[in-house]
């Protein structure tokens, strides 16, 4: 949204917003909603908006404006708490809060974010306070990185399918977790690392 002012970067979230709620807004509603009471103002903006390529060209009549691309969809994925990057930890109880993330980072289908305590995955670019994207359907491979849970707790780890029989083991910096009894239960793969910097 470079070269934009923030009233355009406004008009714009509120345009991509009611395309992704099938909503399609008069110049009026526009105004409304970033607190302009004058249809020429809105209709400034959306020229603006229009000359940069943010919309198609249009007389911006009666419900008929839109986007030169639909907005990225968006998924919301719920935060299951924080899992250890070092000795296995209980795993916080299913959590309230929830993520909006876009789909194609996402993914399609069940997926849940943990943050990740501890520095034992650091080697990895994994490091404390990142957030990790679990996708639970994903079958992973030996080196994935997944969250695995055992008697003692869960924690973040590569995988490693040990003697070529297909058994997941989990191996990294927590040797305990592969010698729990019952052995540990992977519970997805990690498909994305989000840090803030």
């Amino acid at each position: 949204m470079k070269g934009l002012s923030p009233k355009q970067k406004q008009v714009l979230g509120i345009l991509e917003s009611a395309v992704r709620e099938g909503e399609h807004l008069t110049v009026r509603e526009i105004g409304d909603r970033i607190g302009v009471s004058s249809t020429c103002t809105v209709h400034q903006h959306l020229k603006a908006l229009e000359r940069k390529g943010y919309l198609k060209p249009t007389n911006h009549k009666h419900r008929s404006i839109q986007l030169t691309s639909p907005p990225r969809p968006f998924t919301s994925v719920p935060f299951r708490g924080q899992v250890a990057a070092g000795t296995p930890a209980p795993v916080a109880a299913y959590m309230s809060e929830t993520m909006l993330l876009p789909t194609d980072l996402a993914g399609q289908g069940e997926s849940a974010l943990y943050q990740v305590s501890g520095d034992g995955m650091a080697a990895s670019a994994i490091l404390s306070g990142d957030l990790v994207l679990v996708r639970p359907g994903d079958a992973p491979a030996n080196g994935d990185v997944v969250i695995a849970a055992a008697a003692d707790g869960a924690t973040i780890q590569h995988l490693s399918k040990a003697g070529g029989n297909g058994a997941a083991t989990p191996v990294g910096p927590v040797g305990e977790l592969a010698a729990a009894p019952g052995g540990p239960t992977v519970l997805g793969r990690v498909a994305l690392v989000i840090r803030r910097l």
